[in-house]
């Protein structure tokens, strides 16, 4: 459900079915962890956004689209290079 507001436009309200799902769910999941960033990025809450990535990180170092998603929070926080990202 989660997943679905937020690509219909309305991450605000997929933010409680996504966090509930990971409560709920005792494995978190690096892509329940993107989905929840994605959903705070969409409204413009980077800094969140970026602290939830990093935790998707921690549970899932080799997730591609974690560290895609992390490195794209930082340039538009930071204006850092991407090839920054990630050391």
């Amino acid at each position: 459900m989660g997943q679905t507001l937020t690509k219909l436009g309305r991450p605000e309200e997929a933010i409680p079915y996504i966090e509930q799902a990971i409560r709920l769910d005792p494995r978190i999941s690096a892509g329940r962890l993107y989905q929840l960033g994605l959903a705070h990025m969409l409204l413009g809450q980077v800094d969140e956004a970026i602290n939830i990535y990093r935790r998707g990180r921690a549970v899932s170092p080799k997730a591609w689209y974690l560290r895609f998603a992390l490195a794209g929070a930082l340039v538009k926080v930071f204006g850092c290079r991407p090839s920054e990202v990630g050391r």
